[in-house]
């Protein structure tokens, strides 16, 4: 949730245009492309694309940025109540965990976080997909977080930055990012630190997740998310305990 201020659907006097693509098969989807003179269609909801606040910057004399892999903007897509927008400006600066779309006026916008439950980024060559877990009390992981896995259970990955001051050669302040792993598992969400700690959470099928271990040789480490996810699809396809 954003702190210490509420949230106005930002109106401005000229709406975005978008078009529907017409090569798109599936009709979910939405594709803004900003002003169109050309376009006809106006998307009538489209000031809820721009639910947020202006977003300025805030860090000024620092080493690195705020943002998540790149501070460039990125193409991408917004869900946002059942609807998928294709957008061409977004950015998500996960040092406050605020996503960003950029009006086609310039201006950045922090989406309401209350609204977006999911978003997707085309940066750098690579697609991330985050999901909204905000305040659904889950264990110290709130807000977005990039799905690796799903299946009965998920893998999560939740990338924080923070600033450490002085953190530059002790000159400057600086960025320092850190991933934090969590498994969804029945309805909740556990952060997995050590190797220990992802077989207790799937104690209840403890010795066939040993046996599969050590007869496939693997190595489990949290630093290393994808090392995990051949556990958990094996745990996902074992049958459930009759009680």
């Amino acid at each position: 949730m954003f702190k210490g201020e509420g949230f106005l659907p930002i109106l401005f006097l000229l709406f975005p245009v978008i078009t529907l693509s017409g090569h798109d098969k599936n009709p979910g989807i939405i594709e803004f492309n900003g002003f169109c003179p050309q376009e006809l269609l106006v998307y009538r909801d489209s000031q809820v694309l721009y639910n947020g606040k202006a977003w300025y910057k805030r860090y000024t004399n620092v080493r690195g940025n705020e943002f998540f892999s790149t501070a460039l903007w990125v193409s991408g897509e917004v869900s946002i109540k059942g609807r998928t927008f294709r957008v061409r400006s977004l950015r998500y600066d996960i040092a406050n965990d605020e996503l960003l779309i950029r009006r086609s006026d310039g201006v950045a916008i922090a989406m309401n976080g209350e609204m977006v439950s999911g978003f997707t980024l085309f940066a750098e060559g690579n697609s991330y997909h985050f999901k909204n877990f905000r305040g659904r009390g889950n264990y110290g992981m709130n807000g977005y977080a990039i799905g690796l896995y799903e299946g009965k259970t998920a893998l999560l990955l939740k990338p924080v930055k923070e600033l450490m001051p002085l953190g530059y050669q002790k000159i400057m302040d600086m960025f320092v990012q850190t991933d934090y792993l969590y498994v969804y598992k029945n309805g909740q969400v556990h952060r997995i630190r050590y190797r220990k700690d992802l077989l207790d959470l799937l104690d209840d099928k403890r010795n066939e997740i040993r046996n599969f271990i050590r007869t496939n040789r693997l190595n489990i480490l949290p630093e290393q998310p994808g090392s995990i996810i051949p556990v958990l699809r094996y745990y996902d396809s074992l049958p459930e305990q009759k009680v």
